[in-house]
């Protein structure tokens, strides 16, 4: 007689212990790795959230710069169209007096 057949059940070929100490410590340890993966999980979670609002910060002030931007580019473009307009005004009046 087989001196291991009161520990495992033959799966196949594959022999499965039976006792339910070993099941209940499989058990506990499923547990504990599910929740070490819930805390690394966590973790992962909350260096997702800080680096998400940091770039949304990075990209807020890189859309208020580039925005400043556009004002100055459009004050200085109509600042050159008014000064057109004047040199070719006093241009015409000097030109045709």
């Amino acid at each position: 007689m087989n001196p291991h057949r009161s520990m495992f059940i033959k799966l196949s070929d594959l022999p499965v212990p039976r006792p339910w100490w070993w099941w209940a410590a499989l058990l506990l340890l499923v547990i504990h790795q599910s929740r070490r993966n819930q805390r690394a999980l966590h973790q992962v979670g909350v260096d997702l959230a800080e680096v998400t609002v940091t770039r949304w910060e990075e990209t807020d002030e890189a859309t208020t710069d580039m925005l400043k931007m556009t004002q100055t580019m459009v004050r200085l473009t109509w600042a050159v169209v008014a000064l057109t307009i004047v040199v070719v005004g006093a241009t015409l009046y000097l030109g045709l007096r």
